[in-house]
């Protein structure tokens, strides 16, 4: 039997921050690399709304092959994570980052394996087509690199000075079983 394999992506507009053009451009770079590339985009209707006018139905159309609407999560539960944001090196913005439902995505995606990615990461590669094919329940990075190609700081490596070794949350790939719902 076969099973759905599929990307999935949260993108929750702000006032500095167009997250669904960024998911766009994600989504194009998916189509490009990947086999595996169906592509849900999560949302809300305003942001939703807002890209339908900058960048077109007929362009989102191609690119999400499901878009599922929430509400906005920070206003369902009143908390605001926001953070500062380095443009350069001499300009910064405080602006929310709307993330508080992304435990969420076991229930919300609808595939049998997901591949939950953040928009700041960028597919260049087919690499991620083999994640769908792991038998393990849940897998996620444990080593990261900047764009500069970096080692992450030790700090991004690290929970704790005596402690556990970080698991990059910027691309989980996870079944539908029970062990991965636990997780």
């Amino acid at each position: 039997m076969s099973q759905s394999k599929g990307i999935c992506a949260f993108a929750y507009n702000n006032e500095e921050i167009n997250y669904v053009l960024m998911a766009y451009i994600c989504a194009l770079h998916v189509k490009t690399h990947l086999k595996n590339n169906d592509f849900c985009l999560i949302t809300d209707e305003g942001s939703l709304s807002y890209a339908k006018q900058l960048i077109s139905v007929k362009n989102l159309n191609r690119v999400f092959d499901t878009v599922l609407l929430t509400e906005d999560p920070q206003e369902e539960s009143n908390f605001q994570n926001v953070r500062t944001h380095y443009d350069s090196p001499w300009t910064e913005f405080r602006a929310p980052f709307i993330n508080n439902n992304k435990h969420e995505v076991f229930e919300i995606s609808p595939y049998d394996k997901t591949i939950l990615i953040d928009l700041d990461y960028l597919v260049m590669s087919d690499m991620l087509d083999s994640y769908f094919e792991l038998n393990a329940p849940v897998s996620m990075f444990s080593n990261a690199k900047n764009v500069r190609g970096d080692n992450a700081l030790w700090r991004e490596i690290w929970l704790h000075d005596l402690g556990i070794k970080m698991k990059w949350s910027t691309v989980v790939a996870f079944d539908k079983s029970e062990a991965a719902k636990t997780f």
